[in-house]
């Protein structure tokens, strides 16, 4: 990666989590979006709204440990020297049983890291979807193999996609994609790692639940 390369304006929030009973074990979302108003603090609403979005995707067995926030950059972070602009801890227990049965059955008992939900956040301009990839989420009686060797959802994503839609008006993460009221928004970078070259973000238009798929348990990060 050659010299760092930021994006006026836009932020990154890393959600970071782990299991209960075994602390080692943990994983972690990001979120980019635009604020043009402000430096983001750890009370506004759009950090609040994805703490208790993100929560809603955990069992209880898992909890939500720590919340940064850093200017979106690639290579070393800017604000100031890799350092984040806030950051804050805490030990909030998922809530997915009081949201997810149904379309979720049985009781909870996790698969490997490796077997996510796949979320895309949906861009206004077009082109390749943002995503989220969310570990610890499915059980082992809400997947299923098929014949092509894919995981699948035997119910299909739709149920699943109707209580993500409600999660998202329910923790007023609503107002900040396209449609929304606040003028903090949900953001897409366009970024291509063999120029090192920004070319601008996108708002996000909705969030839509994909199904389940697989993906790496452990990734470098820059931050």
């Amino acid at each position: 990666m050659g010299t760092p390369v930021t994006l006026l304006n836009v932020w990154t929030l890393i959600y970071e989590y782990q299991n209960i009973a075994d602390p080692t074990n943990t994983w972690r979302n990001t979120f980019d979006f635009f604020d043009g108003t402000a430096v983001p603090t750890a009370t506004d609403h759009i950090v609040t709204s994805l703490n208790a979005f993100t929560n809603s995707m955990l069992h209880a067995s898992d909890q939500s440990v720590k919340v940064s926030c850093y200017a979106w950059a690639k290579g070393r972070q800017p604000y100031p020297s890799g350092e984040p602009i806030f950051t804050f801890t805490q030990a909030v227990p998922g809530v997915a049983a009081a949201i997810w049965y149904p379309p979720m059955t049985g009781s909870f008992s996790p698969t490997g890291k490796e077997v996510v939900a796949r979320i895309d956040h949906e861009p206004t301009l077009g082109g390749k979807p943002g995503r989220s990839f969310l570990r610890r989420f499915f059980g082992i009686l809400d997947i299923a193999g098929s014949a092509e060797g894919d995981w699948i959802i035997p119910g299909g994503a739709p149920g699943y996609d109707s209580v993500l839609q409600g999660v998202i008006t329910s923790t007023g993460l609503n107002e900040h994609l396209n449609g929304g009221t606040s003028n903090v928004k949900l953001a897409v970078v366009r970024y291509s790692p063999k120029t090192n070259v920004v070319h601008g973000y996108s708002n996000i238009n909705s969030l839509k639940f994909i199904g389940v798929t697989t993906n790496r348990a452990t990734r470098k990060n820059k931050k």
